[in-house]
């Protein structure tokens, strides 16, 4: 349909109307702070034709249909957007895609891969790369129509085909076929019980954790897979942890009789010497690299430790936990059930991991436990 005489109100109306269901959040706010070079399109034509006689078509140009105009706005949206989704939306969550260093060309590396969720199941994709000198970001729009009645891996079809072109942004489907996490945070994953498995409600702890472990100049920065090779590694480092303890030994927290019921071993990504660490992130490159922060449990009141040089004072958020038995397990059958429970077991239990994993090893019954916090 040629459009002669419609209003810029009616027109602009009609141009958001098109726009749903896939952009069913856009407004003309966005329309006309986002889409300047649109609006003034537009405002040039309809002003055009005011002083035209009504009746002489042959020369009159007709604006572009709505579908038209929502062609072009929509191939902007889905291919860049260049303004920040949070100005107009609510953001509920994101999830950074683990990856292993990557080089994109030109010397520049992946920094970041993430998926946002905001309000009303509305989901964008953001890649972050940079050089030594500068860096760069691209945000996408993943339309409803790409989720909405597809599997998981047709999903992925669509969107590395479609939207973020491998060959550009470093991700491909291969790199994120098996993320339980990613799966869950979509909304592919079925709900699927698991009664065999504990869960538990942990409130706010208090810890202190050997600085060695905390501090990137003072520690190794060990990697899962040494894990998986060897345990000694980690069984030297708390060697380390329980050489020093006698200094503190005083405030940690005990049991009915006398004994410090248990010890932590706290899975956390490269922030963990921040002063301000929460431990909301759990180990980078799908679980190949972060610290290992050894600690045990202090009451909330206890002081900064005055040997700060070799301990720090920790609170580790109060959270819901899955748990999972690894005592005297291998090494490789050890890994098996960590990774298994991270792209299995959690998303179909339709949780996602929201932060450090920890081990938890009771020292009255010698069980060895995993924590993984959930939301």
């Amino acid at each position: 349909m040629k459009v002669f005489d419609w209003t810029i109100e009616d027109y602009l109306k009609a141009i958001l109307d098109a726009m749903k269901p896939d952009y069913e959040w856009y407004t003309l706010d966005m329309l006309q702070k986002k889409d300047k070079v649109t609006i003034k399109k537009i405002n040039e034509l309809v002003e055009s034709r005011k002083n035209q006689d009504p009746n002489e078509t042959r020369n009159r140009k007709p604006l572009n249909t709505p579908e038209e105009v929502v062609g072009e706005i929509c191939h902007d949206i889905e291919n860049h957007i260049e303004w920040s989704p949070s100005s107009y939306l609510k953001q509920i969550d994101v999830y950074n895609v683990p990856f292993l260093p990557q080089e994109l060309g030109g010397g520049w590396m992946l920094e970041e891969y993430c998926f946002k969720k905001y309000e009303g199941d509305i989901f964008f994709s953001s890649v972050t790369a940079g050089d030594r000198s500068a860096g760069s970001g691209r945000t996408f729009y993943i339309p409803r129509r790409l989720i909405e009645g597809h599997t998981y891996e047709e999903f992925l079809d669509d969107y590395f085909d479609k939207i973020a072109d491998p060959r550009f942004f470093g991700l491909g489907k291969e790199a994120v076929i098996n993320d339980g996490i990613l799966k869950t945070f979509l909304g592919f994953t079925k709900r699927k019980p698991h009664p065999e498995v504990k869960e538990t409600d942990l409130p706010d702890m208090t810890v202190y954790c050997i600085s060695e472990f905390c501090r990137g100049d003072c520690m190794e920065h060990i990697k899962e897979d040494q894990l998986s090779e060897d345990k000694d590694l980690t069984k030297k480092e708390w060697e380390k942890f329980k050489n020093e303890l006698p200094m503190v030994e005083s405030l940690v927290v005990r049991d009915m009789d006398g004994k410090i019921p248990c010890y932590w071993g706290i899975m956390t990504d490269d922030n963990v010497f921040r002063d301000d660490i929460t431990f909301s992130s759990y180990w980078n490159h799908y679980f190949r690299t972060g610290y290992y922060v050894a600690a045990m449990e202090v009451t909330e009141d206890s002081p900064m430790p005055s040997c700060a040089d070799i301990w720090k004072k920790r609170v580790i958020p109060g959270r819901h936990y899955v748990t999972a038995d690894v005592t005297d397990m291998a090494p490789s059958k050890y890994d098996e059930v960590l990774l298994n429970y991270v792209n299995n077991t959690i998303p179909e239990m339709g949780y996602l991991l929201s932060g450090a994993i920890m081990e938890r090893m009771d020292n009255v019954t010698g069980i060895t436990e995993l924590y993984f916090p959930v939301k």
